[in-house]
């Protein structure tokens, strides 16, 4: 059957993030299966009328009744529903949550940085506002003139707002696409337009109008005031500027500490030892005809001899196999029952990650070898079951005990433990540390050599270079082989911390927009302040203040201003990053080194901002400042 070029998987199983383009049938028998594999998921529809709580209470009770029949297996083990819905875009909540706290919390400060400027726009222009009521200008049609002003400011400001995020979608679709359900939706349809349109007109009027009501407010009532800026309107709306000024830089460090503390995350992300060599090491799937119905020993016959072809390339120092690749997505925690102990109490036995894999792999991953010995080529199916064990596995299940010469069963066999390998994260930096067991691919029942492994290439630092050289020795080996999946542990690692470095860069824009906006908010307010208060400063410098004293004045008054706002800032910090929690990997909800570096970053700028207008303040001329108004 051909399914429909519309069709979407249910996203149940994905494969690094792909999703399988065929579908077939199981090509075992299920009976046969041993009972410990647990790596299916099913998918289900509920008959009409029936409660999702009502299918959790029948499939539990099938649970027990497995339980019942299969205690060693199935004990203490039950089934949980969850909405398919939920499956898809659950794991990306708390990002998109994030990405939607951010931008609202950048309009926030956005919205305050234009009721400020335009508050001190509207107040230059009071005198204008004074003259046309004078000369009998309906106060409708001076509403009207505002209104008109501040539609088109919306209007032009939104429109270049959405044309800059058609190529901000592209970007984060280009970018983040693996780490957002469905990337190929994403586009700005009518619904993204109607809302962004809403916001920057609702939000253009209504902060761009009411500064220009509130003047003309106190045009009308104050008409007779003879101080240039209204007199009382203007330190009543001095204080309401410096009001919008504290909740700016109180948002801006909101979110400069929170793209700190993801930011830190991040680098301790980088910092953690995965146990795996990831500088010029590639890995390759094999897939194709050329391994079905083999024999266990043709098989390894075709491996070494691609081996020995890639082996022979120049700067390749390892070459192996591995049904399961560190870093990857696919996973395989299967039982392990030592005979050397009492079985364990149904319910309470202990998987591992059980690896199938040919020899070379521990050279060609940069695992170290801590104890007896690695997979060999003499452990074929006809000799004694042979496996490796971590050092983490070998402390589960042999606690304190020299796990060397153990045996164990394994996948319905039993292995002798041959040799100790250094522990891996084979789920990333974030993972647990989970036991893993390595099995002879000439000796693992079920995803052994007879079967497309994974190719892995130990080289120099042009390893990525040497691909095409890569495919062509392996090609000779046998035409049918279809290399597919090609990738370097780098880029292995990089989607392993792709949603934290998303959400580390995505805050760190918002952040550093705000902090801009905030700098110009300052900048505005200050400046004001410097215009209003021209005439005194030059009576001061006149009268024989210092420039340096003047300068100081104000930025003593934009010091208090940022030491208010950050109080405020931490304050609301405290709060809002503990919902950061569930994000942040060895960070604290409000780390002191990334507080203290916010702080000085914040403070700094928003000083920085003061000191132009102060500049400006200290070189007035005081003969010009005393002719003025």
């Amino acid at each position: 059957g051909v399914a429909p070029a519309t069709f979407e998987g249910p996203h149940l199983v994905e494969f690094d993030g792909a999703q399988p383009v065929v579908w077939r049938t199981p090509s075992f028998d299920a009976l046969a299966w041993y009972r410990s594999g647990r790596s299916w998921r099913g998918i289900a529809r509920l008959s009409e009328g029936v409660t999702p709580a009502a299918a959790q209470t029948e499939v539990s009770n099938l649970m027990t009744a497995l339980a019942e029949e299969f205690p060693q297996e199935n004990a203490n083990r039950d089934m949980t529903l969850r909405p398919l819905h939920e499956s898809i875009v659950g794991g990306s909540r708390s990002t998109l949550l994030l990405l939607f706290g951010a931008v609202g919390l950048v309009l926030l400060v956005a919205c305050v940085n234009l009721a400020n400027l335009l508050f001190g726009r509207a107040l230059e222009r009071y005198d204008e506002l004074l003259v046309r009521s004078a000369l009998g200008a309906p106060h409708g049609r001076l509403i009207a003139h505002l209104f008109a002003e501040s539609l088109g400011l919306a209007t032009l400001g939104g429109a270049l707002g959405i044309a800059m995020a058609y190529g901000g979608v592209a970007a984060i679709v280009h970018y983040a696409g693996a780490l957002i359900p469905r990337p190929e939706a994403i586009a700005l349809d009518g619904g993204v337009l109607l809302f962004a349109a809403a916001a920057s007109l609702g939000s253009g009027i209504l902060f761009g109008l009411t500064p220009g009501l509130r003047v003309l407010r106190g045009a009308l009532i104050a008409s007779i005031a003879s101080v240039r800026g209204g007199g009382a309107l203007a330190r009543k709306t001095g204080r309401i500027r410096r009001t919008l000024v504290l909740a700016e830089i109180a948002t801006t460090v909101v979110l400069v500490v929170g793209a700190g503390l993801l930011l830190k995350s991040l680098w301790n992300l980088h910092r953690v030892e995965l146990g795996v060599e990831r500088e010029g090491v590639v890995t390759m799937e094999l897939h194709g005809s050329a391994w079905w119905d083999l024999k266990p020993e043709t098989a390894a016959t075709r491996y070494r001899e691609v081996f020995d072809a890639v082996g022979a390339l120049p700067g390749v120092q390892a070459g192996a196999a591995i049904d399961v690749v560190p870093l990857s997505d696919n996973y395989s925690c299967d039982g392990v029952t030592p005979l050397d102990r009492p079985p364990p109490a149904p319910g309470d036995g202990r998987c591992a990650e059980v690896r199938s894999a040919t020899p070379g792999i521990f050279e060609a991953l940069g695992i170290p070898l801590l104890r007896g010995r690695a997979i060999a080529w003499s452990d074929d199916a006809d000799a004694p079951g042979s496996a490796v064990f971590s050092e983490r596995a070998a402390e589960v299940f042999w606690p304190g005990e020299n796990a060397l010469g153990q045996t164990a069963v394994i996948r319905s066999d039993t292995f002798t433990v041959v040799g100790i390998v250094a522990d891996v994260r084979h789920f990333g930096p974030a993972a647990e540390l989970n036991p893993a067991v390595y099995l002879p691919a000439t000796q693992e029942p079920w995803n052994g050599i007879a079967r497309g492994l994974t190719l892995v290439v130990r080289g120099g630092p042009g390893v990525d270079g040497m691909l095409s050289g890569i495919r062509n020795a392996v090609r000779p080996a046998n035409p049918a082989i279809a290399i597919g999946n090609v990738r370097t542990m780098d880029a292995l690692l990089s989607a392993r911390v792709g949603a934290p470095r998303f959400r580390a860069f995505l805050l760190g824009s918002f952040a550093a927009l705000a902090l801009l906006l905030a700098l110009v908010g300052i900048a505005g307010v200050m400046a004001y302040s410097v215009v209003s208060r021209t005439r005194e400063f030059g009576i001061r410098i006149a009268l024989g203040a210092a420039p340096m004293r003047v300068t100081g004045s104000i930025l003593a008054e934009g010091a208090r201003l940022t030491l208010g706002g950050l109080a405020l800032g931490l304050l609301a910090a405290i709060g809002l990053t503990r919902l950061l929690r569930s994000l942040v990997f060895e960070v604290g909800t409000l780390d002191a080194g990334v507080v203290a570096i916010a702080c000085v970053a914040v403070s700094g700028c928003a000083l920085l901002a003061c000191w132009l207008p102060a500049r400006r303040a200290s070189r007035i001329d005081p003969v010009r400042a005393l002719r003025a108004d």
